[in-house]
């Protein structure tokens, strides 16, 4: 589930578009022109302190410090009988202003979603949130995802040659890594990449399991 920008979500922060210039303008840029592109250039390098290509083959897409911010300080519980968390204010990741919200599980549904804006790049292409779902009264992730301002085959054409374990069209993929022994047959990761929104992409992977008739 993507949360969009506007006045209703205020707080979610979304990568500025340059307006036309005058020819003349164009011909030599500004001294704001060069601020707007300094800060582009400062918002795509501070995701590095966020999302990460280290052990790719595994999905691993978060640094320490991501992590951290996605699953432990991106959310408080109101009380220790409070089933329903709440977001954390905004704060800053190594310099990376952050906006999490806490999106409640829909009727049928038991999983809350953190969702945490930012802005930035990552894999040479525009990032606006990452999130993941979890379970009540517990910290376990499931659905860990990474939002792209991208389409669906640029996105896992960048995911493939930072070495993640993606489909060119953005299907399911599975990677088996052994048996499960347990509830399922098989144990691995499972990726995939979808369109969202007005031409934006999301990417998930995890480890879960799966059957046999699943292959």
């Amino acid at each position: 589930m993507r949360m969009k920008s506007g006045a209703a979500l205020a707080g979610i922060a979304i990568l500025a578009a340059c307006s036309g210039q005058a020819n003349e303008a164009e011909a030599q840029p500004s001294e704001s022109a060069g601020t707007e592109t300094a800060t582009s250039e400062a918002e795509a390098a501070g995701l590095d302190a966020i999302l990460t290509t280290d052990n790719a083959e595994n999905c691993n897409f978060l640094t320490d410090a991501g992590r951290t911010m996605l699953l432990e300080d991106s959310f408080r519980f109101e009380d220790e009988m409070e089933l329903e968390p709440i977001s954390n204010p905004q704060f800053e990741v190594e310099g990376v202003t952050v906006y999490p919200s806490v999106i409640l599980p829909q009727p049928g549904e038991d999983r809350f979603t953190i969702y945490v804006g930012l802005a930035g790049s990552w894999l040479g292409l525009p990032v606006d949130a990452v999130s993941y779902k979890f379970l009540p009264r517990t910290d376990m992730p499931t659905a860990m995802r990474v939002h792209f301002e991208a389409p669906v085959e640029a996105v896992t054409a960048a995911l493939a040659e930072a070495g993640y374990p993606v489909n060119a069209d953005g299907s399911m993929r599975r990677t088996t890594l052994g048996e499960d022994g347990v509830m399922y047959d098989y144990y691995g990761l499972a990726a995939f990449v979808d369109a969202e929104g007005n031409g934006g992409s999301v990417f998930e992977c995890n480890e879960t399991g799966w059957y046999e008739e699943d292959l």
